[in-house]
């Protein structure tokens, strides 16, 4: 199992936490949908001695995850996963896997097949994909908004990065985008839909050429550079 690890040295005046969220994934169909961003990985404060640091430890494993919300979507609402399945992403090689979403419109609960082969290749190449086309149908939209979307492993828990609301009768192709962003907390947790366009500053991530591992500072600037 791959594991990416971000370092963020603390060069700034002020003791700073840092979140960690990702690009979110493309969905096909989109259905003019809204895609929901999540805080992935919230980091304990890293102190102002010029020593500070925030360390980030991400599973490259990826899961199909559904979730209900008592709360509107949307800035500062706060969801947790309440199901998942680890998924494989489709290949030019390899088939994508296939999660099945049910929703109990009496209980008004939500649940994930085990993950099943596509039978035919490249469905999607680079994606997955979860349908709604089985089971029993639900009024659209629920009155606690029930969602589907991408989760990662953090602590031993899955932690939603990105989520839409579920359409019944509908097969998603979900595709995944491994690129992060690094920015200061403010009052952001994990699990926090956050509003991006409102975030003043913050530093994209991406592990290529066989790197897992990157550290950034944050400088007396408050902005982000990579570490010299």
């Amino acid at each position: 199992m791959v594991q990416y690890s971000l370092t963020v040295r603390n060069l700034s005046a002020d003791r700073t936490a840092f979140i960690l969220f990702t690009e979110p994934p493309k969905v096909d169909p989109n259905d003019n949908s809204t895609i929901y961003t999540n805080v992935f990985q919230l980091s304990d404060p890293a102190n102002n001695d010029g020593h500070g640091t925030a360390i980030f430890k991400i599973e490259r494993k990826t899961y199909a995850i559904c979730l209900t919300s008592k709360k509107p979507l949307g800035a500062g609402t706060n969801v947790t996963t309440s199901d998942y399945q680890e998924v494989n992403i489709g290949t030019y090689t390899q088939n994508a896997d296939i999660v099945n979403v049910t929703y109990d419109q009496s209980n008004q609960g939500g649940d994930l097949q085990p993950a099943v082969k596509a039978a035919t290749a490249n469905t999607p190449a680079g994606g997955f994909v979860m349908t709604t086309t089985t089971g029993p149908s639900w009024s659209y939209p629920t009155n606690n908004n029930f969602s589907i979307g991408v989760g990662a492993m953090d602590s031993g828990s899955v932690q939603p990065l990105a989520i839409f609301k579920a359409k019944p009768n509908k097969t998603y192709n979900i595709f995944p985008i491994t690129k992060f962003y690094v920015a200061p907390a403010g009052d952001y947790q994990a699990g926090d839909i956050i509003d991006v366009k409102t975030i003043p500053t913050y530093y994209t991530v991406e592990f290529k050429d066989g790197a897992t591992s990157i550290v950034v500072d944050y400088a007396s600037d408050n902005a982000f550079h990579p570490s010299s």
